[in-house]
C-alpha cells in the first residue's frame, strides 16, 4: 500500500498558508495564533496510523456475456484493523452501464469484519476485454492521509454480439450430402412427396399408394424427396470499420452474423466465417452448436487492421469456401476490392447475397445551420451516396442481389422479408 495525502491535508495547508500571509501583511499575530491547530495536525498526520491490513477478492459471475447482458461482480473484503472509512473504486470501461447496486463502495470496517458487496452491469457492444481491477483506499481517523492500492484480480471477459431470432431465411438451392432440413431434389427417404412410381420387388410395402393401385391392375408406391443440409458461409467486410455516435459497421455486422449462423445452425446447418480484408481470418464450415460458440467467440474479435497488403478471393483455400454454398456478404461496398470479391464468387459457382450497410449512415450528423461548411457536406454525401448507387446496381446486373439493411431495424426483419423477396426475384427472372 502507498499513503497519500488527502484533499483536507491541502486544504489545511493552505489555510495556515492564507494566515501566514495575513500576519506579514498586518504585522499583528492573530492570525499566526489562528493557524497553529492546522500546522500542528500537518505535522502530527505523517505519524499517526500505521499499514492497514484489508484483504479483497473478487468474483465474475460469468466469462461470457451478450451485448446489455447483466454481468455480476462480488467483492469480498476482510479487514485485518479496523478501517475508519474504507473506499473501493470500480474501473469500469467508459460505456458501461451499471444496472444494479454501484461500483463505488464506501463503508467502515471493525477489526476481523468480513463483508460482501456486489454490482451489475452491461456492456453495450461486443469486446474481450479484463475485467476486476478496483482501486482501494482506506483513509484514517483524521481523514488527512490514506492509504491506497490496487486490486488487481482482473479476468477475462468475452462479449458475444447479441443476434436477434429470426424464424425465416433464405432457402439454398444447392444442397449437401448430409441429413437436415431443406428438400432436396433427389428421391430417398424423408417427409415431403416427391412422386409416384410403380412398386418393385425390392420396395417396403408401408409406401403403397393405395389411391393410385386402385386405379390400375399394378401396384404403385410413393416417392418421397430426401431432407439434406447446406453449407453457409459468412463473409464479413474489414478492409476498414466507420463509427459514429457509439454506432460501428463491424459491431451491426457481427450481430448480424450471429443471428444467421443461430439460424442455419439450429436447422442441422454447416456455417463457416471468413473475414476478408487486409488480413484473412476464417472457421471452417461445421455444423453443432460447438461451431455456434465459436463463431460468437471469433466475431467479439473481428476487427479491421490497416496495412499496405490485403487478400483477394482467390487467395482463399479451397477447404473454407465448399462448392454451391450460400454466401452472406456483409458490406459497406465502399471498397472496390470486397465489391469485386463479391462479383468473383457468383462465377464461381456460389450462391451470393450482398447484406448493404450504407456508409452514410455511420456518419456524424450534419452540422447545423446554412452555413457553407454545412452544405459542402450535404453536398459530399450525397455524391457519395449516388456512388455507392451506381457500384450497387453493377453488382445485380452481375446476378448477385443486394439487400439494404437500415440498421435502425433488427436483422431478422431484413432477413425475414427483403432477402426472401430479393432471392425469389432472382431465381425466377
Amino acid at each position: 500500500m502507498h499513503r497519500r495525502f488527502s484533499t483536507r491535508t491541502y486544504l489545511y495547508f493552505g489555510i495556515a498558508a492564507a494566515c501566514f500571509l495575513l500576519s506579514v501583511a498586518t504585522g499583528k499575530s492573530e492570525p499566526l495564533i489562528m493557524a497553529a491547530p492546522f500546522v500542528v495536525a500537518l505535522l502530527l498526520a505523517p505519524f499517526f496510523g500505521s499499514p492497514p491490513q484489508a484483504q479483497a477478492k473478487v468474483v465474475l459471475s460469468r466469462r461470457t456475456a451478450f451485448e446489455k447482458e447483466g454481468i455480476t461482480i462480488t467483492l469480498s473484503i476482510y479487514a485485518g484493523t479496523k478501517a475508519a472509512l474504507l473506499e473501493i473504486i470500480g474501473v469500469l470501461p467508459d460505456d458501461a452501464e451499471v444496472c444494479d447496486g454501484t461500483a463505488d463502495i464506501v463503508a467502515a470496517f471493525d477489526a476481523g469484519e468480513r463483508r460482501s458487496f456486489s454490482y451489475s452491469f452491461s456492456l453495450p457492444a461486443r469486446r474481450k476485454i479484463q475485467i476486476g481491477k478496483h482501486l482501494m483506499r482506506i483513509h484514517d481517523e483524521s481523514s488527512l492521509t490514506y492509504w491506497e492500492s490496487e486490486i488487481d484480480q482482473a479476468v477475462d471477459l468475452t462479449v458475444y454480439p447479441a443476434p436477434h431470432f429470426s424464424k425465416q431465411g433464405i432457402n439454398a438451392v444447392h444442397t449437401q450430402v448430409y441429413a437436415g432440413n431443406y428438400t432436396s431434389k433427389l428421391v430417398g427417404e424423408g417427409l415431403e412427396f416427391a412422386d409416384i412410381r410403380e412398386l418393385t420387388d425390392s420396395d417396403r410395402f408401408n409406401r403403397i399408394n393405395w389411391k393410385a393401385t386402385a386405379r390400375s391392375d399394378r401396384f404403385f408406391r410413393n416417392e418421397y424427396a430426401q431432407e439434406r443440409n447446406a453449407d453457409v458461409v459468412v463473409l464479413l467486410d474489414t478492409f476498414f470499420d466507420l463509427r459514429a455516435q457509439g454506432i460501428s459497421f463491424l459491431d451491426c455486422a457481427a450481430r448480424g452474423a450471429a443471428t444467421i449462423s443461430q439460424h442455419y445452425i439450429e436447422r442441422k446447418n454447416r456455417v463457416g466465417l471468413v473475414e476478408l480484408g487486409y488480413y484473412l481470418r476464417y472457421l471452417l464450415p461445421r455444423p453443432g452448436a460447438r461451431q455456434w460458440y465459436k463463431i460468437l467467440e471469433h466475431l467479439a474479435q473481428t476487427r479491421s487492421e490497416p496495412r499496405h497488403v490485403s487478400f483477394e478471393v482467390a487467395s482463399i483455400p479451397r477447404r473454407i469456401l465448399p462448392p454451391k454454398a450460400l454466401v452472406f456478404a456483409f458490406s459497406t461496398l465502399a471498397e472496390s476490392r470486397f465489391r469485386e470479391a463479391c462479383v468473383d464468387l457468383k462465377y464461381r459457382g456460389f450462391e451470393v447475397v450482398v447484406i448493404h450497410v450504407a456508409p452514410t449512415q455511420l456518419l456524424p450528423s450534419l452540422p447545423s445551420g446554412n452555413t457553407a461548411a454545412s452544405r459542402a457536406e450535404r453536398i459530399a454525401r450525397r455524391m457519395w451516396d449516388l456512388e455507392l448507387k451506381l457500384e450497387i446496381r453493377k453488382i445485380r446486373e452481375h446476378g448477385v442481389p443486394v439487400v439494404p439493411w437500415p440498421i435502425e431495424q433488427p436483422f431478422s426483419l431484413i432477413m425475414s422479408e427483403r432477402a426472401l423477396r430479393n432471392m425469389r426475384m432472382r431465381r425466377y427472372s
